[in-house]
């Protein structure tokens, strides 16, 4: 069994034992749509989360010519929740409670649709809480 297929059950387990029901679309969708789908969601009182592979997350901090100072990078993979998207199309999200700036230019979409172990999409989450 894949992650993906995985990713849901271990995602709800987690949330179920702290009380929250957590409803997830069973579809990977392309991250050349989430900015749409992130107003969309919003809108609805859902939560976007983005899956990643290989992980290139910038710190939000600046240095003083306003250059993002460094980024997290890692082979493996990991997944943030999206809180915004800027105006020059990169996403806000949040790791950990962290926020940082996930760039889709760092990411090769061509290199990412040809090797199935990497990845760079993302589901839309429903959170029902008791």
């Amino acid at each position: 069994m894949s992650y993906f297929e995985q990713r849901p059950s271990i995602f709800s387990n987690y949330l179920e034992s702290k009380g929250v029901t957590a409803n997830m679309t069973r579809d990977r969708l392309p991250i050349s749509s989430i900015a749409e789908a992130f107003e969309e969601a919003k809108q609805n009182g859902q939560q976007i989360i983005l899956q990643q592979r290989p992980t290139v997350l910038h710190r939000l901090e600046t240095n003083i010519t306003g250059d993002i100072r460094s980024k997290e990078e890692t082979d493996s993979g990991h997944s943030v929740t999206v809180t915004g998207i800027t105006e020059d199309g990169n996403i806000l999200v949040s790791s950990w409670g962290e926020e940082f700036i996930l760039k889709p230019s760092d990411y090769n979409l061509v290199w990412i649709w040809l090797n199935p172990r990497f990845y760079l999409d993302f589901e839309v989450v429903t959170y029902e809480f008791e």
